[in-house]
């Protein structure tokens, strides 16, 4: 998410850590191509080398995450939170492809800082259900 009012038209670069409950991030995938300045375990500085443009003061950046759920049979979650070290403390943040001089705060699109942005094993709901009942489900 991308404050309103900016006059950022194109991201170029984010930074945020990736934080596991019963689970951890192995491997992330960006749509952009990078390069990452980022130090420690789930903690990503990325620059790209092409912009992210911004539409109505906001910009979606979108990233697939392989998860090692440590516990395979309980609820795991990953939040976002500030890097480590933080060019703005306590915030994400975010640079302008055309100035990367340029830094702003950043926040999670839904909720607060260690709020769960994933859910692994969470249990929606649960119903009983024989062999016969299944197999007619394929029939």
């Amino acid at each position: 998410m991308v404050p309103q009012g900016t006059d950022v038209n194109y991201i170029g670069g984010v930074e945020f850590k990736v934080s596991g409950y019963n689970c951890f991030p192995l491997l992330t995938t960006w749509p952009e191509p990078f390069y990452e300045d980022g130090v420690g375990l789930g903690n990503h500085i990325l620059r790209f080398h092409a912009p992210v443009q911004v539409v109505d003061g906001q910009g979606v950046l979108g990233a697939v995450f392989f998860v090692n759920n440590g516990r395979p049979f309980q609820t795991g979650y990953l939040t976002l939170n500030p890097s480590v070290p933080a060019t703005i403390p306590g915030f994400m943040a975010f640079r302008d492809f055309v100035d990367p001089d340029v830094a702003m705060a950043l926040t999670p699109s839904e909720g607060l800082f260690g709020s769960p942005m994933v859910t692994i094993n969470y249990v929606v709901g649960e119903e009983r259900s024989s062999l016969d009942g299944i197999k007619a489900l394929y029939r």
